[in-house]
């Protein structure tokens, strides 16, 4: 008897896989990444992938560690994390920094307690905040060229206000690096916050850019850096920081790094609150992944930061110097320029689209025709991600597609799909995904606005996600 397989997504991902590695400008590419590495590094990921379908198993106690209380190799690798990110504690996690941010939340406030939130910040962050039964106060975001970025200097007007008035915040969160290629100089923004509001807690999710703590050129501006240095001169109040292991430095999918700056009562909540919300049972293979991705970037991640933003910089110049491709760069800057307190990634570069036709079907035809893939696109380009994975074959799969488009400038036209009309109230969370920030929330009017963000965000070929939220409001204090 003939059985018919019908297994649709292992098909799928095993037609992908066969291709060999994808020319990914998004999240690291691990197999790419390998054939950066020095020899003796590369063997060193080869073995961990090797035995990973022999370590994918339910191990702990005795048998290798305890994930919730390690006093073996876990504790050991949490241990050098914290002294690699110069912090005073690390967590592990295997249900990417997703989770990590919810945990984050609940570590530094309780059902009830007010937070004040950068109104760029993730999705789970906002569904977080909701979940754990937080008064939010909202900070709207600036959109600048297509994107949405932190409204810091009424973030800081608020959080001192508030603490003038007797009423602190709880905590305040923000978004340290985005989706959409921006840093916030945390060399900047964390005096101003304490000096704002010296006992509000502070929660800081740089997923992103966990590379840029292990870079010569850039790690005074990140969380962790920034705030060793802050706590030389003066006393912080609790800090938490959430980074991925996966979309800059070489950790398997999922893998995050909770980060802590405060004393044993901080430490012993985070662990509380991921004792809560963490499954029971993690992939060590990940979390052995974190603890190597740790070590090689202590090692090489400078060298490695380097590599990737001298590629990131050809790449540029080869567009400029190019007739062809020159009009597709964006003013030196990005869009980020002279804002206060934002700096662009280096590793990160904006490409016109217009030029060539609509972003989506710009990004549609790089993966179809030369296996290229790019994330995030709105209607001022395709935002490309250099990582220490991405390898010169991808740039030049990337610069012959540009070429193609460039000699042919197909257009189509894009859909438009309203969910509500100008005037009307909100009653849902409408997220854009990518990047996952939502454009309006329940109670907002329908505006003018929000119709044109929602059609550029179609138009970049993002999905449109309604979630249903009547329990959280928008608050004002």
């Amino acid at each position: 008897m003939t059985i018919a397989l019908d297994a649709p997504l292992a098909s799928a991902l095993a037609d992908q896989a066969r291709t060999g590695p994808t020319l990914s400008f998004h999240a690291l590419p691990l197999a790419s990444a390998r054939l950066s590495m020095p020899p003796e590094w590369a063997d060193r990921f080869a073995a961990l992938h090797d035995v990973s379908s022999h370590a994918d198993v339910s191990l702990s106690g005795h048998a290798l560690d305890s994930f919730f209380a390690p006093r073996g190799p876990l504790d050991a690798a949490q241990a050098l994390a914290a002294r690699a990110f110069g912090v005073d504690a690390v967590f592990f996690g295997t249900c990417g920094t997703t989770l990590s941010n919810r945990v984050a939340l609940e570590s530094l406030t309780t059902s009830g307690g007010s937070l004040l939130l950068d109104g760029a910040s993730h999705q789970s962050l906002v569904f977080g905040a909701r979940a754990a039964g937080l008064d939010v106060t909202l900070i709207e975001p600036i959109s600048a060229g297509g994107r949405l970025v932190p409204d810091l200097d009424t973030l800081v007007r608020l959080l001192a206000d508030a603490a003038l008035a007797g009423r602190p915040f709880d905590a305040v969160a923000v978004t340290a690096s985005s989706y959409d290629g921006y840093v916030v100089r945390m060399d900047e923004l964390l005096p101003r916050l304490v000096q704002a509001s010296p006992t509000t807690s502070i929660l800081l999710d740089a997923a992103w850019t966990a590379i840029h703590a292990f870079s010569q050129t850039m790690r005074h501006m990140w969380p962790s850096r920034a705030a060793a240095h802050l706590r030389a001169r003066m006393e912080l109040p609790p800090i938490v920081i959430t980074t991925s292991g996966h979309k800059s430095l070489c950790a398997l999918r999922q893998g995050s790094y909770l980060l802590v700056m405060g004393g044993d009562a901080v430490v012993e909540r985070v662990k509380a609150a991921n004792f809560l919300h963490h499954t029971t049972s993690p992939s060590w293979p990940i979390l052995a992944s974190l603890d190597l991705a740790r070590e090689h970037a202590e090692h090489l991640g400078d060298d490695a930061f380097g590599r990737a933003a001298s590629m990131r910089d050809e790449f540029l110049a080869t567009l400029r110097g190019d007739p062809l491709l020159a009009s597709l760069t964006q003013e030196t800057g990005g869009d980020f320029c002279g804002m206060p307190g934002l700096a662009q990634d280096p590793l990160k570069l904006s490409v016109k689209a217009e030029p060539m036709g609509s972003a989506e079907d710009v990004r549609l035809f790089l993966f179809a025709q030369y296996g290229v893939y790019v994330s995030r696109c709105n209607d001022s380009g395709l935002l490309l991600n250099f990582t220490i994975g991405t390898q010169p074959r991808a740039v030049d799969a990337l610069l012959r597609g540009l070429r193609a488009l460039m000699r042919t400038k197909g257009r189509a036209a894009p859909s438009s799909r309203e969910p509500y009309s100008i005037g009307s109230v909100v009653e849902h969370f409408v997220v854009p995904y990518p990047p996952g920030v939502p454009i309006a929330r329940p109670g907002d009017v329908w505006t003018a606005d929000h119709q044109a963000t929602l059609a550029r965000e179609i138009r970049a070929g993002a999905e449109i996600f309604r979630l249903p939220s009547p329990e959280l409001e928008r608050t004002s204090r």
